[in-house]
């Protein structure tokens, strides 16, 4: 039944799995415009869908450099995720929230929320988890940011060790951003090209 309630959850899935596709394919408008669309309907929507795809949006309008709508979407990311039993969640938006914390140049921001929420991701997941390392990545950068050099050596290891699956885009550019800055010019550094 094209119409029925079984057949609308079904289109709400697949509409999510355009946009996160479309993130993770650097479709970003097309993941922005689908985004919107899904969250007209997003008190109908269960709240890890919800943060799923307002962190998406969140990750398009940083693309294009607007912070203040981020932030918005960002806020109902973390509102939606913390009515879900989602460690994977929770990590996802922390580390989400932290680049938009680190483009407005709040570091410290981004500290705060990824020394936050980390611990309770790992009990929940696993130290060895892809999210605690993209968490790792991003704080790498803002640990950097704020001069702690040596805590961002060891967080950006630690998250470099999975880095070829960090989610998108914007994560592993702050990551990146921090090993570069890591990197002392040596040929036999961890941070050296290959």
């Amino acid at each position: 039944d094209p119409g029925g309630e079984r057949a609308a959850s079904l289109r709400a899935r697949v509409s999510l799995l355009h946009v996160v596709n479309g993130v993770h394919l650097d479709l970003i408008d097309r993941a922005l415009v689908e985004a919107q669309r899904w969250l007209t309907h997003a008190s109908d929507r269960d709240p890890l869908g919800v943060a799923t795809v307002s962190t998406a949006a969140a990750v398009a309008e940083l693309t294009h450099g607007r912070l203040g709508a981020a932030r918005r979407f960002m806020q109902a990311a973390s509102s939606a995720v913390a009515r879900s039993d989602s460690a994977y969640g929770r990590g996802w938006v922390a580390a989400m929230q932290a680049c938009v914390d680190l483009a407005d140049g709040d570091p410290q921001a981004a500290d705060t929320v990824l020394s936050q929420e980390r611990p309770q991701v790992v009990r929940a997941v696993g130290e060895r988890a892809a999210i605690v390392s993209t968490m790792d990545f991003v704080h790498a950068r803002a640990l950097l940011d704020l001069g702690r050099e040596a805590a961002a050596r060891e967080t950006a290891l630690r998250g470099l060790a999975q880095a070829n699956i960090h989610g998108v885009n914007e994560t592993a550019h702050h990551g990146l951003a921090a090993c570069v800055g890591l990197w002392d010019g040596s040929a036999d550094s961890a941070f050296a090209p290959l």
